[in-house]
């Protein structure tokens, strides 16, 4: 810190936000890795409540498909209904939901009467049956939060603080996920509660007093900043620069999750088989390179990428054979999924 009398000025270590928080907390929706890792925390009794979600969701949707291709006139809570089905489509990398045209012509007060909104509704419908076909469909009590660390370290280790539109979601016990985590650690418990008085001073300045506790309003998702480890990178090495997590606060759910959590991942041992980290193409600084020699980098550097991301997919389709055969937590699953 240095400034002039009076005026202090301090530094702070640069961070990355690549996108924002929408102001309504969407479902979270269940996806490939994750359905694998519920199994295994929760055994046979999770799998029967999956099955029994997936099962209320294809008849709420099938019911909500009959009306609209037969042009009936749609309720308040059956247009409610069915917003939540397709304003969850399509869905984007960031696990974020954006509006739809469907959205926006339902939330102005046309319904499958109208032929052009009947046409693009059932369309609409008939992706996200397809989607519950294939096991990916929104967990009732859950929702897709973007996270940031608690600057104020007032939040006690193992605990969150889940605001939603500014009201604190306070539970006893929540699960968090991040995508693509595939490691039996990379879904933990913690208890969400209310935001600390400390904290709320601390935000208030920057959201004002709106509402109550300084929120203004705000859904965001903030982990402790205490203990040993962050609570992000336990979860699938993830960080606090737009990381959008999956929280599950579904009852039914939570009574079948296992007492202790599995322990997170840790960087492999030597001992352990596992691919060897490339070192990029090279280190070298762009401007002390000439036009030739930085297009021969450019071009190894594209390579390189390509080379990564195919990998990636090629380590994805054997963890899934892996978890097919045997579980998460056989040795060779868990191997992949670091």
């Amino acid at each position: 810190e240095s400034g002039t009398p009076g005026h202090r000025m301090g530094c702070k270590g640069s961070l990355e936000i690549v996108r924002r928080q929408h102001s309504d907390a969407n479902l979270a929706s269940l996806g490939t890795f994750l359905v694998p890792l519920l199994e295994y925390g929760g055994g046979t009794p999770m799998v029967d409540a999956l099955l029994r979600m997936q099962k209320s969701a294809a008849k709420e949707m099938g019911d909500l498909r009959g009306k609209v291709s037969r042009g009936n006139k749609l309720t308040a809570d059956e247009k409610a209904a069915l917003l939540r089905q397709i304003d969850m489509l399509p869905e984007r990398e960031d696990g974020l939901a954006s509006s739809t045209q469907e959205a926006d012509l339902l939330f102005a007060g046309f319904d499958g009467r109208d032929e052009y909104v009947r046409t693009k509704v059932l369309g609409r419908l008939n992706e996200s049956l397809l989607k519950l076909a294939q096991g990916k469909f929104s967990i009732p009590d859950s929702c897709s939060l973007m996270v940031t660390a608690d600057p104020t370290s007032s939040i006690p280790e193992g605990c969150v603080v889940c605001l939603l539109r500014g009201v604190s979601l306070v539970r006893s016990r929540v699960l968090l996920y991040k995508s693509p985590g595939m490691h039996p650690g990379d879904v933990r418990s913690a208890r969400a509660v209310e935001m600390p008085p400390e904290l709320a001073a601390h935000l208030r300045p920057s959201v004002g007093d709106t509402f109550p506790g300084g929120c203004a309003g705000q859904t965001c998702l903030i982990f402790s900043s205490r203990g040993s480890r962050p609570l992000a990178d336990m979860i699938a090495g993830s960080d606090y620069d737009g990381d959008v997590f999956t929280v599950i606060y579904n009852e039914e759910m939570l009574s079948h999750w296992r007492k202790e959590d599995v322990a997170p991942w840790t960087e492999p041992s030597p001992s352990i088989s596992s691919p060897a980290k490339q070192a990029p193409p090279s280190s070298l600084r762009p401007a002390s390179l000439s036009r030739e020699e930085l297009r021969a980098q450019l071009r190894a550097h594209l390579f390189h990428c390509r080379k990564a991301n195919n990998l990636m997919g090629s380590v994805a389709t054997s963890w899934k054979q892996w978890v097919h055969d045997k579980d998460v937590g056989c040795p060779d699953a868990i191997s992949l999924s670091w």
